[in-house]
């Protein structure tokens, strides 16, 4: 049965690859791989394949398909943008 963005926690595999996670959770293949890089998404590794835990998604969304955190990851990559444009900005002589 092909992974969707509609098909139910329960029925996934208990191991997803990060294509699967990240058609589930409609996000690019960059930003699933990032996310995991920087640990904010639980991954398991052996070799080169990389595996997300079923139970990481559960954590990641609650029953009503809205996630836990009042930030999402894309907050979280504008919180990052802004403080990389200060920073420009502080370099170019401009003050705080």
């Amino acid at each position: 049965m092909p992974i969707t963005p509609h098909t139910k926690i329960e029925d996934l595999p208990q191991f997803l690859t990060v294509e699967e996670w990240r058609v589930v959770m409609r996000i690019s293949r960059s930003l699933a791989y990032d996310l995991i890089r920087r640990g904010i998404v639980p991954a398991i590794r052996w070799g080169r394949a990389v595996r997300i835990l079923r139970e990481a998604v559960r954590k990641c969304v609650n029953q009503d398909g809205q996630t836990e955190n009042s930030a999402t990851p894309g907050d979280q990559l504008m919180v990052a943008r802004d403080k990389s444009a200060r920073w420009r900005a502080l370099s170019d002589g401009a003050e705080e």
